[in-house]
């Protein structure tokens, strides 16, 4: 290596400063390193006669530590360092196993993203030694736990070679622990006869997943003979996703899914959450009527998303809303306090103004949702009524100063204007008397 560096040096430097200056620094650094570490450092240098070298010396005995620089050569900017790092790779793939390339699957990706050159060959040549009898099972493993782009990147590597019997592959595909590769299973399920993709469909249509399960759904139903029954269950799933294919397949398939609802509110109630969810989202989705009999245990199911989406289907009026605000579920609080504003101001202002009186003893999240179902303008006139000369005048006074603040324009089609210009009066006097800044009633104004 040395003396192939001294006959490019002795080239260079009677031709090219700047080359020169390059190959000087260059003589300077190699003569420096002390072991495969600096090799390493060193083919990641700006200088190109630099990192020419260390690819060379490092190429003479690779490691799978100088594996990952290698690799990182492959996209240089330099073609003969490219033309280096590429015949050690193919060296080193000749005779070595596939555990040290399992091992750098997140640069082997990053190096088939790039676009100086085109790196597929490469790529492909890597992944014809994951596949090869002596390393296909060490690949299978890595498979099986692998995730994201490398577990991605393995199920394609091992497709070729699985394909000519691909059912138990897909099968276990689908139980894969990262959702995409479940995905890239029903994909690949639509290459199969229709018997095989059958297979492969029903046992994705069971999947913990919503995604699949909505998608092996939609790829099941041209293929199936009985399909009713199977429209019925996923019309009753957890999933949105899912209901909604089975709300298209409904339709073009002619079963009714009020039918299907009707059938299960009268049939033995739900128990666990999933099941709760699903008749809720069904209800919610066509008839909220048909729920009603069940309504009164879903408010008080332990899960909040089941007691959320009850909430919403509820149609007892603004006392169940009101009893929600003391939900323990932050979701349920806010979505009763959404619910509130379309109701009538004048059914709950008593309860709202009453329970505002325990002002300080309210948890903040239902003080700021019952505070904000008071009109705007009641909201400063409930603010000003708590200045009464204490010793927590500061607290208030610093509310109001704050709430003046966040205002740009006060809508509040309730409030008579009558009472609102008694409000700005008030504030006037506050503004007068110092205890707050002074422009206050023009921002409102």
């Amino acid at each position: 290596m040395i003396d192939w560096f001294k006959n490019l040096f002795r080239k260079e430097r009677s031709t090219n400063n700047v080359k020169n200056y390059q190959a000087l620094e260059a003589q300077r650094l190699i003569h420096q390193c002390e072991g495969e570490s600096d090799w390493i450092y060193l083919s990641r240098h700006r200088n190109g006669f630099v990192r020419e070298v260390a690819v060379r010396t490092l190429s003479e005995n690779p490691s799978a530590e100088a594996l990952t620089a290698i690799l990182e050569r492959l996209n240089d900017w330099v073609p003969v360092i490219r033309e280096v790092a590429a015949n050690t790779l193919e060296a080193y793939l000749s005779t070595h196993s596939s555990g040290d390339l399992l091992k750098l699957l997140t640069q082997l990706i990053s190096l088939s993203k790039k676009e100086r050159v085109d790196h597929s060959k490469m790529v492909k040549r890597i992944q014809e030694v994951l596949v090869q009898a002596e390393s296909i099972n060490e690949t299978k493993l890595a498979f099986a736990t692998s995730r994201g782009d490398s577990a991605r990147f393995l199920f394609s590597t091992l497709w070729p070679v699985v394909r000519e019997a691909p059912i138990p592959f897909l099968l276990d595909a689908l139980g894969h622990p990262d959702t995409t590769v479940r995905q890239q299973a029903l994909q690949r399920s639509a290459e199969l006869r229709p018997e095989d993709a059958i297979r492969v469909l029903e046992i994705a249509l069971d999947n913990s997943n919503s995604i699949v399960r909505s998608r092996a759904l939609y790829a099941w139903l041209p293929l199936a003979n009985d399909r009713s029954h199977r429209i019925e269950t996923s019309l009753l799933d957890a999933s949105p996703g899912v209901r909604s294919v089975a709300l298209w397949a409904s339709k073009k398939y002619r079963i009714d899914p009020r039918v299907v609802l009707e059938r299960r509110v009268k049939g033995t109630p739900p128990n666990r959450k999933i099941e709760w969810l699903g008749v809720l989202g069904l209800a919610k989705q066509i008839d909220s009527v048909l729920i009603s009999p069940l309504l009164s245990d879903a408010l008080k199911h332990p899960a909040p998303t089941v007691r959320a989406i009850a909430l919403e289907l509820s149609d007892q009026g603004h006392e169940v809303l009101l009893a929600a605000l003391d939900d323990p579920a932050t979701r349920v609080v806010k979505l009763a306090g959404g619910l509130l504003h379309e109701q009538p101001w004048e059914a709950i202002s008593e309860h709202v103004t009453h329970r505002l009186e325990d002002w300080h003893s309210l948890p903040e999240l239902q003080r700021k949702t019952l505070f904000a179902l008071l009109p705007k303008w009641q909201q400063l006139d409930f603010l000003m009524s708590r200045v009464n000369g204490t010793g927590i005048d500061a607290y208030w006074l610093r509310t109001i100063v704050l709430w003046t603040q966040e205002q740009y324009q006060v809508v509040d089609p309730i409030t008579p204007k009558l009472r609102r210009n008694a409000i700005l009066g008030k504030l006037q006097e506050f503004e007068l008397s110092g205890l707050i800044p002074v422009g206050s009633v023009h921002r409102l104004s």
